[in-house]
């Protein structure tokens, strides 16, 4: 049962280098990997660039834990002009990950969800703000990440 649920949920794995291609459901995903005890699994380390500029870095990597930092490149995000811890989570070729603001008073926190997809990290995120009216409380939107 074991085996059949891997070959499920794992389905083709071409194995070029330290790159990993995998089919899925006429997908084409693809990243650095590493084998432990018999199983591929994404590996997330490194640096990140979205299509505006801002940096995610994930320097640890562990039991399906990331941290890191965030760094965005919009001067009119509440997050400018700080290097932000990041923590979060991931299961294969999909993650999640969180931060916040410095300032608890005019406070933000955003979070990120999204997969890896040809390549790209394709999320979409949501940041709640500490404003006095709820509908200009959050925001959300799209962003998509390339290793940099």
């Amino acid at each position: 049962m074991h085996e059949a649920l891997r070959r499920l949920s794992c389905a083709l794995f071409v194995r070029t280098g330290k790159w990993v291609q995998q089919k899925r459901r006429g997908l084409s995903q693809v990243g650095p990997v590493h084998a432990t005890g018999g199983m591929i699994r994404m590996q997330w380390l490194g640096t990140w660039k979205n299509q505006y500029g801002s940096i995610l870095r994930i320097t640890r990597d562990e039991t399906s834990q990331i941290a890191g930092t965030f760094e965005t490149a919009l001067p009119d995000s509440s997050f400018f002009g700080d290097v932000r811890p990041v923590i979060g989570v991931h299961t294969g070729n999909c993650i999640s990950f969180a931060f916040c603001t410095s300032d608890a008073a005019d406070g933000a926190i955003a979070t990120f969800s999204g997969r890896l997809v040809e390549g790209q990290l394709q999320t979409v995120w949501l940041v709640v703000a500490n404003r006095p009216s709820w509908p200009h409380a959050v925001m959300t939107n799209a962003d998509t990440f390339e290793r940099a």
